[in-house]
């Protein structure tokens, strides 16, 4: 199965916290049971835009300027 899940940071992010690492924790279980984990996110221009990590692919994410609360309101 192919899941995509939406979050404004990952853990690759430089001020990443625990909902970042539970993301990655639960992408890489998902991985080991063979399943397809995608994860979007908001780029804060340091990372590459479409890369694999722990078997989770970082694709499609957004490059902004200016804080990200703006994104979720």
């Amino acid at each position: 199965m192919r899941i995509r899940w939406f979050n404004p940071r990952d853990i690759r992010h430089p001020i990443e916290g625990n909902i970042e690492r539970t993301i990655n924790e639960v992408g890489k279980r998902l991985d080991a049971r063979g399943h397809e984990f995608h994860l979007t996110s908001v780029n804060p221009g340091n990372l590459l835009g479409n890369d694999i990590f722990d078997g989770i692919f970082y694709a499609e994410q957004m490059e902004i300027q200016g804080p990200i609360s703006m994104l979720l309101c």
